[in-house]
């Protein structure tokens, strides 16, 4: 499953890509009006955007990680703590009744 889901990633980003490189088409980004103005092809703020867009989940991504290896520390910990009680029990003499 993990190499389908990869080649699925693998084919949207050379999609994008390629979309990208067919955009040759001049544009100006204008940042500050009168000051900052730049013009270059389509794809290059396209490239960006995508980039931008992959840096943010990457972000997203670490963080989710962290809290799942955050939680699966304490499950261990907890796992930890009930097998040892649960061995406890066990080792725990019979109890007799008095025979009368």
């Amino acid at each position: 499953m993990k190499y389908i889901i990869s080649a699925i990633k693998l084919i949207v980003i050379v999609a994008a890509v390629l979309f990208a490189m067919f955009n040759k088409d001049t544009v100006t980004i204008t940042i500050i009006p009168d000051r900052l103005i730049f013009e270059t092809y389509m794809f290059i703020p396209i490239l960006i955007g995508l980039l931008a867009g992959g840096l943010v989940m990457s972000l997203f991504m670490v963080r989710d990680h962290m809290r799942m290896s955050r939680s699966m520390k304490i499950m261990r910990k907890k796992l930890k703590e009930n097998e040892d009680e649960l061995n406890k029990l066990h080792n725990l003499p019979l109890l007799q009744e008095n025979k009368e």
